[in-house]
């Protein structure tokens, strides 16, 4: 309904959001509505979970998540894409790359906070 980041909301607010917008969305086009996005590109497994008991056959995320159904991972495009990058991301190049770094990343916070409790 209102684009919000779902991993900030409680699970009746997140409810409510994904409810009602596939209604309206339902109400206006006279189409069924079981596919979504998160917005953001953000979601994680108790949303996941959630949009799959609102009804919804998948959904997708950007890096976010599980990369499953519900969290399906997707390339974003923006407008301050150059022609090099876009050929990138398209190509598949791109996902790659994104996904090595947002491993990499995992690791090293999990590593920092390994060493904070030590």
């Amino acid at each position: 309904m209102w684009h919000r980041h779902f991993p900030l909301l409680d699970a009746d607010e997140a409810r409510f959001e994904l409810i009602e917008s596939r209604r309206l969305l339902e109400s206006i086009s006279g189409l069924n509505v079981d596919l979504m996005a998160w917005p953001y590109g953000e979601c994680n497994a108790e949303m996941e979970e959630l949009s799959k008991e609102c009804g919804y056959r998948a959904a997708w995320s950007v890096w976010k998540g599980t990369n499953t159904s519900h969290s399906l991972w997707r390339v974003p495009l923006s407008r301050r894409d150059n022609m090099v990058r876009f050929i990138a991301k398209v190509s598949g190049a791109y996902f790659p790359t994104k996904f090595f770094e947002q491993k990499l990343e995992s690791l090293r916070n999990r590593d920092d906070t390994l060493e904070c409790s030590s």
